[in-house]
């Protein structure tokens, strides 16, 4: 027995020790070289036990009680360390990428469930921002209502007192100078002028002004036709207002309510920015640099490419495609612009590449190829699909 065995009672399993001759208890299940029939101790100066020779597989501290199965034929097994479980390499759970064991990974989905619940504490206080601007854009409404009622009063007033004006007119026999004189004299006041029909005001057809200058309120009942209009304010008609100049020196286009709509009759699209951005009436969206996005929730993704130096073998686009490993060789070159040192690259046979059992990336040359390996040549062509992911 060597020195360095465990203490032996009557009944336990003996395995070879690292000492070459020597034996010990065995301690985990495995070979055993048999059972001893006496007890042994390191320090009762003994150097062997009587042993019944047999050897076997044996389970000492029954590690096999644990293992049991249902009656589909299941495989259960209890009492299992999640530090004892390993997973595949480079698994991602959330943006941590994971290379160890189930402890690890039930780290990283605590770390990723605290992130998540962090995330949703700002868009709480968003939410609670935006309801306070909802709030703030229902009084600018009521404002404007309670504005639009007391200059609708106004205008009223006014027609009635240009009806006056026109029953006044109509049983005056006072000149049109003298008419002319009245009208400049309303222009030149502080008071709003309002341009009625020529009917009412017993005017021509047509008044041509060259020049007015009109210190408080303007009203066109009519339709207006304007050359050249410039606007130092704020533009607004319905419910659209057009900011030329904002606090922070920018400009702005809003609505007061529901959305703003663009091109809603689908008569043409929009260009923005030069055709940088360009969207067709179709609803299809033509972005020439890249789109960068938190979240892309799409039912198809079409990938195209000038990407010319890919693959031989009926590529489809620079990232995807379809190769050959020829009849008698056990190796493939990929040349494509899309590779990087840190590609995954899926692999999917669709042919029979026995008598090989195993392929893997023999290499990545960052954006120029990368070589699909097998362990053996091939007996004949074996065709695969191949899809990079960066």
């Amino acid at each position: 027995i060597a020195s360095t065995s465990a203490a032996i009672k009557a009944g336990d399993y003996l395995t070879s020790s690292d000492i070459a001759g020597k034996a010990m208890k065995a301690t985990h299940s495995g070979q055993t070289i048999g059972k001893a029939l006496e007890d042994w101790d390191p320090a009762s100066g003994k150097t062997s036990v009587l042993t019944f020779v047999t050897v076997a597989y044996a389970d000492p501290n029954n590690i096999l009680k644990n293992i049991k199965t249902d009656d589909n034929g299941n495989l259960l097994v209890s009492n299992i360390s999640t530090a004892s479980i390993a997973l595949p390499q480079d698994l991602t759970i959330g943006n941590a990428t994971i290379s160890g064991t189930l402890t690890d990974a039930l780290t990283a989905i605590s770390d990723h469930i605290a992130t998540a619940e962090a995330n949703l504490s700002i868009l709480s206080t968003s939410i609670i921002d935006l309801n306070s601007k909802v709030d703030q854009l229902s009084q600018r409404v009521d404002n404007l209502e309670t504005s639009q009622a007391s200059e609708s009063a106004k205008i009223v007033d006014v027609l009635l007192k240009s009806n006056a004006l026109s029953d006044s007119v109509a049983s005056s026999t006072a000149s049109i100078s003298a008419l002319t004189d009245q009208i400049n004299q309303i222009l030149t006041s502080n008071q709003a002028f309002i341009a009625s029909t020529s009917a009412e005001l017993g005017l021509d057809n047509n008044m041509q002004i060259n020049t007015a200058t009109v210190s408080g309120t303007l009203n066109v009942l009519g339709r207006t036709t304007l050359n050249d209009l410039g606007v130092t304010g704020t533009f607004t008609t319905g419910l659209l207002s057009i900011h030329g100049l904002n606090d922070d020196g920018t400009a702005s286009i809003n609505t007061l309510t529901g959305n703003l709509k663009l091109q809603d009759n689908s008569l043409g699209g929009l260009d923005i920015l030069s055709g940088k951005v360009v969207i067709d009436p179709n609803g299809n969206v033509n972005i020439k640099e890249s789109l960068n996005a938190k979240v892309v929730n799409t039912e198809k993704i079409n990938i195209t490419t000038t990407d010319n130096q890919a693959s031989s073998s009926a590529v489809l686009s620079a990232s995807a495609g379809v190769a050959t490993i020829v009849s008698g060789t056990d190796s493939v070159t990929i040349n494509t612009k899309a590779v990087t040192g840190n590609s995954l690259i899926y692999i999917t046979f669709t042919d029979d590449y026995s008598p090989a059992t195993r392929y893997w990336i023999a290499a990545k040359n960052a954006g120029n190829s990368f070589t699909v390996k097998l362990d053996i040549p091939v007996l004949n062509n074996a065709k695969f699909s191949w899809w990079i992911v960066n």
